[in-house]
């Protein structure tokens, strides 16, 4: 019974934080400084992060959860491929697709992202699958308030957040200099440490890739295996310790790769990073099983 209110809660504190992200959307952002894509990125990975700390997955939210990692890996690799192909390369195999290819080829060339209005459209879909188990043993009149309710606090929340955002983050505008800096975005800054871990390019290549698509075996994980017991805590603190590499590993792709930090913390990091999704659910779950038979 206590799993079941421990994970509901986390099923609507995932969901308030999202709406808290994708509700600063509507304020204007100072150049560039809260940004949709920004915003979806930042929203995507919280949603990525709960998942995969409650690990309810149905037949339906497998289905959503890869097709959204599916969808996230793609969206991540277009800013690289515009690094490597020739100008209009991409706008030319957009429209290659049959119906929509012309559709899509005229909005990349006149800067619509479409790339993320379809990966928000995927993140809305997932939500939707991921409570409507939940939502199944309430009424519909309970649902409605409570998300009317959540969607007000998370309006008021966006907007608190989208202002603090845009007073910390944004570039003074400096009319009569022609001074500019050229930095990454903040979610690719991850994937140029991965790319670092090693020395080999092609296994930092291959690292990126495994880096992106090693959430899609979350289902398999039986995260609500790791929450039995008195050991849930140490899932708890695993999911806490993932936060906290990814993050540590977005400041360091951000340093020179020559700093010594980058040298020697980043094949660190990308090794707990992996070790999470291969070693440590399997590690953790026969502590957990231990734990459970030792109780009864």
């Amino acid at each position: 019974m206590s799993d079941e209110i421990n994970r509901s809660r986390a099923h609507d504190i995932g969901l308030f934080l999202v709406l808290v992200v994708l509700a600063g959307l509507l304020l204007p952002a100072r150049n560039g400084a809260l940004s949709l894509t920004g915003t979806f990125y930042l929203a995507l990975f919280i949603h990525i992060g709960f998942s995969i700390y409650i690990g309810d997955f149905s037949a339906w939210r497998k289905v959503s959860w890869v097709l959204l990692i599916g969808v996230w890996v793609m969206s991540e690799l277009v800013p690289f491929l515009s690094f490597l192909v020739p100008w209009g390369q991409l706008e030319f195999w957009l429209a290659q697709f049959p119906l929509i290819g012309n559709i899509m080829a005229a909005w990349s060339v006149t800067g619509y992202d479409f790339k993320i209005v379809l990966s928000l459209a995927i993140l809305i879909v997932d939500l939707g699958v991921m409570h409507h188990a939940t939502w199944q043993r309430h009424s519909w009149r309970r649902i409605v308030i409570f998300l009317a309710v959540v969607g007000v606090a998370a309006v008021v929340s966006g907007i608190a957040f989208g202002l603090t955002m845009n007073r910390l983050f944004s570039l003074p505008d400096l009319p009569t200099e022609d001074t500019f800096q050229i930095v990454s975005p903040w979610y690719l800054l991850p994937f140029y440490a991965l790319l670092r871990a090693t020395e080999n390019k092609l296994g930092g290549l291959l690292l990126m890739f495994g880096a992106m698509f090693a959430p899609a075996i979350a289902p398999f994980m039986r995260a609500e295996r790791l929450r039995q017991g008195h050991l849930w805590r140490l899932w708890l603190f695993a999911c806490l310790a993932l936060a906290i590499i990814w993050a540590a590993l977005g400041y360091l792709g951000s340093l020179s790769p020559d700093e010594s930090a980058v040298v020697y913390l980043v094949p660190v990091l990308t090794t707990l990073y992996f070790a999470f999704f291969l070693i440590v659910p399997s590690v953790l779950g026969r502590l957990v099983r231990r734990a459970v038979a030792a109780e009864l």
